[in-house]
């Protein structure tokens, strides 16, 4: 990280790093972003975190008398600031043309790299004025994540600080992204019919649209929920054998171009989904649990079912899976995100 909060893609250093990566990709900018991603891993140990403090509670001995808890806190203290740096620079360089919206910087036609998303369709028209739904969501969970570092650390203020920015994304990401009659999330900006600075929804049923379930953001009993789960558990858009397809296969970008995220699983957002159903949706209480938890029992076993199948008949775990039969694509073998198959056999997730 740099002092501005800017953590760079990848670091490619030396020559044999640099021949494995395209020329275009070589050079990064300090104002484009990637994916929050450690968001998830610094959330699961806050979890352990809040436990062993608990316990520590319970039994009445000082925090300071265990080390492995004493490591966490001084953990703690040392990354607070570092995630604080970050969510501030996401919120200078990333933010939308209205408070509390935010869109991804270095977008073209047709890619969002920064995103992580390469080619999920967006807007037709590059614009300052285009809003972000996948970025809105991981910014509520940072700025949740930080409330609770602070809480921890006794600093109650920026706690609150924190809640209330939380909140007010979250409720702007409701009234500006939520599209009812859809019943799902969309991006917004020019839509290719008028003026480059009309602002409206533009939809295309995927993981963006899924994004504030995928990271939890929903109440239990919110209604918006339940539609994003019929969604979600549709084979006609977006259930396959394989698990949940990155684009409806309704769309009419679906499978198109690259076809990078225009349909095939990708077991990175599987794992999210299986985290927010298990941690959160089928077990919190409320009209939608029952059918999470149907939907959490069959994509886990349609998620293990596929990566390890086609470990058996192949000898590799592949970087995406056909959205039509399963089958690997792409790298391989690909010992990244897929992996996390390890995980979700042993059901062991981020907290929502």
């Amino acid at each position: 990280m740099d002092s501005e909060g800017w953590i760079a893609r990848e670091q490619i250093l030396g020559p044999e790093a640099e021949s494995r990566v395209p020329e275009e990709f070589m050079t990064q900018f300090r104002v484009y972003a990637n994916p929050p991603t450690l968001l998830l891993p610094l959330a699961s140990m806050q979890a352990r975190l809040h436990a062993a403090l608990d316990e520590a509670a319970a039994s009445g001995l000082p925090a300071s008398g265990d080390a492995e808890l004493h490591d966490s806190l001084a953990f703690l203290r040392h990354a607070y600031p570092l995630v604080a740096r970050q969510f501030e620079w996401f919120k200078s360089t990333q933010a939308g043309s209205l408070p509390h919206t935010f869109k991804w910087q270095g977008r073209t036609t047709n890619h969002t790299l920064t995103s992580g998303l390469d080619d999920y369709p967006r807007a037709p028209i590059v614009s300052p004025f285009e809003k972000h739904v996948d970025l809105a969501s991981w910014m509520v969970l940072a700025a949740r994540l930080l409330a609770d570092m602070a809480r921890v650390l006794d600093d109650e203020a920026a706690a609150t600080s924190y809640e209330a920015q939380a909140t007010s994304i979250l409720t702007t990401l409701h009234n500006v992204h939520w599209n009812e009659a859809a019943g799902y999330y969309c991006d917004t900006g020019p839509d290719g019919t008028g003026s480059v600075h009309d602002e409206m929804q533009v939809c295309f049923l995927g993981y963006v649209s899924l994004f504030p379930l995928l990271t939890g953001l929903l109440e239990a009993d919110d209604p918006r929920v339940g539609r994003l789960l019929d969604h979600m558990a549709d084979p006609d858009t977006l259930w396959s054998p394989g698990g949940i397809r990155s684009l409806s296969a309704t769309d009419p970008y679906y499978g198109t171009g690259e076809n990078y995220w225009k349909g095939p699983v990708w077991m990175n957002i599987n794992y999210m989904a299986l985290a927010a159903l298990a941690n959160k949706y089928a077990v919190d209480e409320g009209p939608h649990r029952a059918r999470a938890q149907q939907i959490y029992a069959s994509l886990r076993a349609n998620v293990v079912d596929t990566i390890v199948s086609n470990y058996i008949e192949t000898g590799y775990f592949w970087e995406q899976y056909s959205p039509t039969n399963g089958v690997g694509q792409r790298t391989h073998p690909f010992a990244g995100w897929t992996t996390l198959v390890v995980l979700i056999m042993a059901e062991e997730y981020p907290p929502m």
